[in-house]
C-alpha cells in the first residue's frame, strides 16, 4: 500500500508542477492588432509608436538588460530616421516604492536625450493593466524579491485616438529586432 500511495504522489507532481509552471509563464499577451485600454498610461505621450516594458526598479537581471537592448533600439532608430515619433515606456509595477523611481531608473539607462521614460504605476493601474496585456504579476510584499512576473516588450501604434497592439516580443529580443519592429510600427502608421 506504501509504494502505491508514493506512485500517486508522484503521478500528481508529475501532472500539477507543469500545469503550475505554465499557468505562471504561460500566460498569454494580449491580441495583436486590437485597441487596447491603456488608461493614463501613454496619454501624454508625443510619439505615434510607443514600446512599452512592465518591470521593477531592482530587478536584478532581465529588467536592466531589457532596458539596455531596448535604449540601444532607441538610438539606432535615431540614427536611420531620426523623424520617426518612436519612445518607450518602463512602467513600474512595484506600487510600493516612492515615486519617480522608474523615471530616474530609466533616465540612468538610457542617458539624456533618448526616448525612454519611466512611470510608477498605482497599484490599481497594475491590475488594470495586467488584465489588458495578459501579464501575470504576483506582488507580494515591499521586497523585490517579493515580485515575480511574466515579461514581454509591446509595441504599440496610435491610431486616431486608440493605441493599437502592433507587436508583443519577447524581453530578450535583440536590439536591432525591436528596432526592425519599432520602425515598420511607425511607417505603418
Amino acid at each position: 500500500m506504501k509504494n502505491n500511495n508514493l506512485t500517486w504522489a508522484g503521478l500528481f507532481i508529475m501532472v500539477a508542477v507543469p500545469f503550475l509552471v505554465l499557468w505562471f509563464f504561460g500566460s498569454r499577451p494580449a491580441s495583436i492588432n486590437k485597441i487596447v485600454e491603456v488608461g493614463n498610461l501613454l496619454e501624454n505621450s508625443p510619439n505615434k509608436v510607443e514600446l512599452v516594458f512592465f518591470g521593477f526598479v531592482g530587478c536584478e537581471s532581465i529588467c536592466p538588460s531589457a532596458l539596455t537592448r531596448i535604449s540601444e533600439a532607441l538610438k539606432m532608430v535615431d540614427a536611420e530616421d531620426s523623424e520617426l515619433a518612436v519612445g518607450a515606456l518602463f512602467a513600474e509595477i512595484n506600487y510600493h516604492r516612492a515615486s519617480n523611481m522608474a523615471s530616474n531608473y530609466a533616465a540612468g539607462i538610457s542617458g539624456s536625450g533618448h526616448k525612454l521614460i519611466g512611470v510608477d504605476l498605482k497599484e490599481h493601474e497594475v491590475r488594470e493593466l495586467s488584465q489588458v496585456f495578459g501579464l501575470r504579476i504576483i506582488n507580494n510584499g515591499m521586497t523585490t524579491s517579493d515580485i515575480q512576473h511574466t515579461d514581454h516588450l509591446f509595441v504599440l501604434r496610435k491610431a486616431d485616438e486608440n493605441w493599437v497592439l502592433e507587436a508583443v516580443l519577447p524581453t530578450a529580443t535583440p536590439a536591432n529586432k525591436i528596432k526592425e519592429t519599432l520602425i515598420r510600427a511607425a511607417r505603418f502608421s
